[in-house]
């Protein structure tokens, strides 16, 4: 306001002062006008007396070019001299548009002159103390002052990765404060501006030194921001469409993508819900096996096979591992959660913590996999190889406990298991002995039970059909059978009743007799004829006996009742 009416005010007191002179000393007006030359006051066509030129690396969208007047000077040619603060003249533009497009950053002030004559004035004269034309001259009361700002928010980089990205692990392992540093800036004030990927301000931090450790996970660009006056960049606001200052300002330009994470390993399991598992390579047990993870946070995760030392056996592509070729023992599957890239390669420790470019977190809980190969082989009798038993009850001679054995088994742990005929398990017994003296009659069978882990097997269950154990297990190729039973040979008779019988070989009596037998038991049952100390004679095949070729003499003739084959012989 003040550099507007200002001005006007002293040219209506000059032009008051100046008529009242010449008429009192009765001169010529027009002449007066001719001779005397009145610089007066200037400013800008906009009626300012400082002005503001901001150039950016795009340009200055025609801010750089100044049209001037002046107030009440003397009708005489007149010019603008451009000067610096000493007052040393710069540039003489030949109207009244003064240019500054191509001058330097810094502050110059603008000059009117009224003269007559023929302008002298010169580049490098100082125009308080040089002669400015070559008859009359007046400078202006006053001057415009000119600021120029050339500002380039140039080039920003991290001083740990360049110029492209960053990724930044939240959690431990890795920086949280990066420095940035810039290059190719103009003059005036220099800041970061931290935005969205939309170009919305998030953070203006103080410094080159910026802390994402409180942002969360998330992307965000990095600026430059190169300016002058007062920084008016307001968080929300969009640092692509607003000013950010009050007065030039120039964005890098590129920014640095800021790709923020936190890794969690979680815990681990198999999709079963195991965190132990056995596989049995010889049958009963898959081979490969799906694996769940459960709270892990973070953009890449994978599944890491190790021994029982924490050494990495293989890196699976998936969540199904294949142990088919692993071979038996010991090994432990981990989740891995990491930020950038997974190097780790076999042979490798779980805990080195070069496995990952950037940061990486390690599941809780690992799940523990059993691999074994166990055989039951072949079981026997000690007693009649590994055919049949036969246990007699009514025979207090014959045994009732047998002792058993295997060929070819292998694997930590080895049980018999008695069944029926439809596999349903009868016994377990707690050694190599079985004893049957009180199962009854009936038939079972003996196994033998190559395992690992603990015995999960019970009276009741069926061994064919079941998981015999919590580890691996094999059931022996074959199984004794075991025939229990109580027989009886009765009492016999004669077809007629007699328990003598007399032969005539010379005529008058039979030679062929049948017998009969009471109160017997068991599967099988014969005759058998015998002299008189018990020597077999014989052995009819029915119960029909022909003595006609016996010859003299006495025998006797018995009921056998057995079970199995009959060993007998004459």
């Amino acid at each position: 306001m003040q550099s507007k009416s200002f001005p006007l005010l002293l040219f209506v007191l000059w032009a008051l002062t100046g008529w009242q002179l010449s008429f009192g000393e009765a001169h010529n007006p027009l002449e007066e006008s001719l001779t005397t030359c009145n610089g007066s006051f200037i400013e800008t066509a906009a009626w300012q007396d400082t002005v503001f030129y901001c150039k950016t690396p795009t340009g200055d969208n025609g801010q750089g070019v100044f049209t001037m007047i002046n107030i009440g000077a003397s009708p005489n040619p007149y010019a603008y001299i451009i000067t610096d603060t000493a007052g040393n003249i710069l540039g003489l533009p030949s109207g009244n548009q003064v240019d500054f497009t191509t001058a330097p950053p810094g502050e110059c002030w603008i000059y009117g002159l009224s003269y007559t004559g023929t302008l002298t004035a010169s580049l490098g004269q100082n125009i308080f103390n040089a002669t400015l034309s070559d008859s009359c001259f007046d400078l202006s009361n006053n001057f415009v002052v000119v600021l120029r700002d050339s500002v380039n928010g140039g080039t920003i980089t991290s001083e740990r990765r360049g110029l492209d990205s960053l990724k930044i692990c939240l959690n431990g392992g890795s920086y949280r404060a990066y420095k940035f540093d810039s290059t190719g800036t103009g003059t005036g004030q220099f800041t970061y501006i931290v935005t969205n990927d939309s170009g919305t301000i998030l953070g203006i931090p103080p410094g080159d030194y910026i802390d994402f450790r409180l942002a969360g996970p998330g992307i965000c660009y990095v600026w430059g921001l190169n300016y002058t006056g007062n920084l008016t960049a307001a968080l929300g606001a969009n640092a692509l469409t607003t000013n950010l200052s009050d007065d030039c300002f120039d964005l890098s330009d590129n920014f640095i993508v800021v790709v923020r994470d936190r890794v969690d390993g979680g815990t681990v399991q198999t999709e079963a819900g195991e965190d132990t598992v056995n596989i049995c390579y010889n049958g009963g047990t898959p081979l490969v096996l799906a694996f769940d993870s459960m709270n892990a946070m973070g953009s890449n995760f994978t599944y890491v096979v190790t021994d029982n030392n924490g050494v990495i056996l293989g890196v699976p592509p998936g969540d199904m591992v294949d142990f088919s070729g692993a071979g038996p023992g010991e090994c432990w599957v981990w989740g891995l959660s990491y930020f950038q890239a997974f190097v780790g390669q076999p042979g490798d420790t779980i805990t080195d913590p070069t496995l990952c470019i950037g940061c990486f977190d390690l599941s809780d809980n690992f799940v523990v996999v059993f691999r074994d190969s166990v055989d039951a082989g072949v079981v026997k009798s000690t007693v009649n190889g590994p055919d049949d038993l036969y246990v007699c009850y009514n025979d207090p001679t014959a045994p009732t406990a047998f002792k058993f054995d295997s060929l070819g088994h292998f694997g930590p742990n080895f049980q018999y298991v008695v069944t029926d005929a439809q596999g349903t398990i009868l016994g377990l017994p707690p050694g190599d002995m079985v004893d049957f003296a009180g199962a009854g009659p009936g038939e079972c069978w003996v196994w033998g039970l190559s395992y690992t882990g603990n015995l999960t097997a019970m009276v009741g269950q069926n061994a064919t059909s079941i998981s015999l154990s919590d580890g691996c297990f094999d059931l022996s190729d074959n199984f004794i059978r075991v025939f229990r039973d109580s027989v009886s040979g009765g009492r016999v008779t004669s077809a007629g009743g007699m328990d003598t019988l007399q032969v005539c070989y010379n005529g008058g009596t039979p030679t062929v007799f049948a017998f009969d037998s009471m109160m017997t038991s068991g599967p099988n049952f014969t005759y058998v004829v015998t002299d008189a100390q018990g020597t077999i004679l014989g052995v009819p095949p029915a119960d029909m006996v022909n003595f006609a070729g016996a010859g003299p003499g006495e025998c006797w003739v018995w009921g056998l009742s057995y079970t199995g084959n009959l060993t007998a012989m004459v």
